[in-house]
């Protein structure tokens, strides 16, 4: 991981563990802290082991768009997607799904529109 936390523009996509974003942030912190993942447009997120997705605890830069996904039997599913806030920084967002998510091994962002500087400040899933 590079000290800054930024992952460089890249035809590639990242990949981080669930550890790299446990610590929750704060509404408001800005989206290029210390802490924060910076991507530019997809980001992976590994999963310690095959998960039920239930709830999503996750924090974003304010003002895009972004797909939660997850990677299910090989294919990835929507999970959800979270829309812009008017609010400074990163909004945090406590999703509960009317549907749980079976046997998800990975979890991947994907900023569908926005102004291009795209953050991660935490994710948690199942938590209450």
């Amino acid at each position: 991981m590079y000290r800054t936390n930024f992952i460089p523009r890249s035809s590639l996509i990242p990949m981080i563990t669930e550890f790299d974003v446990r610590t929750i942030r704060s509404e408001g912190t800005p989206w290029n802290a210390a802490g924060n993942i910076q991507f530019d447009y997809m980001l992976d997120i590994a999963l310690t082991q095959k998960t039920t997705i239930k709830s999503i605890d996750v924090s974003v830069d304010n003002n895009d768009v972004y797909e939660i996904r997850g990677l299910q039997n090989g294919e990835w599913i929507l999970i959800t997607t979270i829309y812009p806030k008017r609010t400074p920084g990163l909004v945090r967002h406590k999703i509960h799904l009317d549907n749980m998510v079976l046997n998800v091994d990975k979890v991947r962002i994907v900023a569908i529109s926005g102004d291009g500087m795209y953050s991660l400040g935490h994710l948690l899933v199942n938590t209450q």
